[in-house]
């Protein structure tokens, strides 16, 4: 079998303590995220293990851990959120109906790639593990439509990657587009710069012309907010034969 090892350690925003990544091509992947606070962006860095697509994950079979009743994953969709609330009862994630969640298993899906919300009742001093489990995606290049919009983003890269790396590769942004990365604070702000084709840092509301070093975390997302409907994202498999 002709395999590369990837393993990354990164200290997360948001409030997030560590996070690691360990994976093979060919095998199962996996990825710890200690979180600290009660609402986490994190993101999805590995495709299905059942099915290699790089959409649709159930989040039954991707995200794990030792969680307590009334914690949530709220995933973004076009007309809000879908929920699955976790149900000790059945040591579930399970549907809500009328604000209460029920015993039924919820068949939630989370696009490769896409990010969302965990409230959980984690604190930095009583910390949750949480646990995703996947392939690595060793596919073609992936570009992801941005869009006229907010979107949140997490690249197929199980290891920490700047915004202004060569892996990513960013089209069709306007002068003052933005990233946001959340941070314990709130959120670390990089804008477009046309002239120089990089995030650079924001000062006094106007982008400047020093390049941002700011990174996506292994497990984290971050907001994108773009102008035009064409602007896209993409990056390459992080398996290279």
């Amino acid at each position: 079998m002709n395999f590369k090892t990837i393993l990354a350690c990164a200290a997360l925003l948001i409030g997030i303590g560590t996070a690691t990544a360990a994976v093979e091509s060919d095998i199962v992947g996996y990825q710890t995220v200690e979180v600290t606070n009660g609402w986490t962006l994190l993101g999805v860095n590995f495709v299905g293990l059942e099915d290699a697509s790089v959409n649709e994950i159930p989040v039954l079979s991707l995200i794990s851990g030792e969680f307590s009743a009334g914690e949530q994953i709220q995933i973004p969709t076009a007309n809000g959120y879908a929920i699955a609330e976790w149900n000790p009862a059945v040591n579930a994630w399970c549907t809500v109906s009328r604000g209460k969640v029920t015993t039924t298993p919820s068949t939630a899906k989370i696009s490769a790639g896409a990010g969302f919300w965990l409230k959980s009742t984690a604190t930095p001093e009583n910390p949750k593990v949480v646990q995703f489990a996947g392939k690595v995606y060793d596919g073609d290049e992936i570009s992801v439509t941005l869009g006229q919009k907010y979107t949140i983003f997490s690249p197929l890269l199980p290891n920490e990657v700047a915004v202004n790396s060569d892996l990513l590769t960013w089209t069709n942004l306007e002068h003052g587009d933005q990233v946001q990365i959340p941070t314990a604070n709130g959120y670390e702000v990089a804008g477009w710069n046309s002239t120089l084709s990089k995030w650079c840092t924001i000062s006094r509301n106007k982008v400047t012309t020093t390049p941002s070093t700011v990174a996506i975390k292994a497990g984290e997302s971050i907001w994108v907010v773009s102008t035009n409907a064409d602007a896209s994202v993409a990056f390459p498999s992080p398996i290279s034969e």
